[in-house]
C-alpha cells in the first residue's frame, strides 16, 4: 500500500509538472499571438495609408487629364 501511494504521488507530481509546463507554453503562445496580431494590424494600417496615398495621386492625375485646360498645359510644355 505504501509503494502504491508513493507511485501515485510520483505520478501526480509528473502530471502537475506537465500541466504547469503546458500552462507556461499556453501563456507564451498567447503573448506571441497578441504580438503578431498587433504587428498585423500595424502592417494593414500602413498598407491602407499607402493605398490611399496612391489612390489620391491617381485621382489627382485623373483630374489633371480630364481638365479641359490641361491640354493647353501639355501643349505649352511640348513646345
Amino acid at each position: 500500500a505504501i509503494t502504491d501511494a508513493a507511485m501515485m504521488a510520483e505520478e501526480l507530481k509528473k502530471e502537475q509538472d506537465t500541466s504547469a509546463h503546458l500552462e507556461r507554453m499556453k501563456k507564451n503562445l498567447e503573448v506571441t499571438v497578441k504580438d503578431l496580431q498587433h504587428r498585423l494590424d500595424e502592417a494593414e494600417n500602413l498598407a491602407m495609408k499607402g493605398g490611399k496615398k496612391q489612390l489620391q495621386k491617381l485621382e489627382s492625375r485623373e483630374q489633371v487629364l480630364l481638365d479641359p485646360g490641361a491640354d493647353a498645359i501639355f501643349v505649352d510644355t511640348a513646345h
